[in-house]
């Protein structure tokens, strides 16, 4: 009985840690995945009003360590479409291009300031699921000029590089 009580109990411990570890899936288990990431949001401003920005992300996750980053922007409030590919390395440094994607954990994270002096901090946080992973997509707003109202998100993980097509 005592011997079934302590078999019990690690089983329990090695259940636990594994889901632990789960948990917060590591840049490596992403290595040769790629991220897909949709994501409107209705910005609330106090100077020009109310408008969509659209952001449209793909990401991959190299096996050198490094996150290529495409992202497809239709701005509502200048009525303008930006696209912009950006590569970050291991380290967190980037290409030089501008704010890169880099690994915080459980995700990634890029931060920059707009040209209207606001700071804006994009997440894509990354989750095991029955199928492999699942992701959640954010952008958030550190300034004077309004507020953001979500839309729609959409994020997926699929494995192979989505940039090769």
């Amino acid at each position: 009985m005592m011997m079934r009580r302590i078999l019990l109990g690690l089983s329990l411990a090695i259940c636990v840690v594994g889901q632990t570890s789960a948990q917060t899936p590591g840049f490596s288990a992403l290595e040769g995945r790629s991220i897909v990431s949709d994501y409107e949001e209705e910005v609330l401003s106090k100077r020009s009003g109310s408008f969509n920005n659209k952001w449209h992300d793909e990401l991959y996750f190299s096996t050198k360590g490094r996150i290529f980053h495409r992202l497809s922007m239709d701005n509502g409030r200048r009525g303008d479409h930006r696209n912009r590919d950006s590569v970050s390395e291991e380290d967190g440094s980037n290409d030089g291009q501008g704010a890169a994607f880099r690994w915080i954990g459980n995700g990634v994270m890029r931060e920059w300031t707009n040209r209207r002096g606001i700071r804006l901090r994009q997440s894509i946080l990354v989750y095991p699921s029955a199928d492999g992973y699942s992701c959640k997509a954010s952008v958030e707003r550190n300034g004077r000029s309004g507020n953001a109202r979500v839309i729609r998100e959409n994020c997926r993980v699929v494995l192979g590089n989505v940039l090769s097509k």
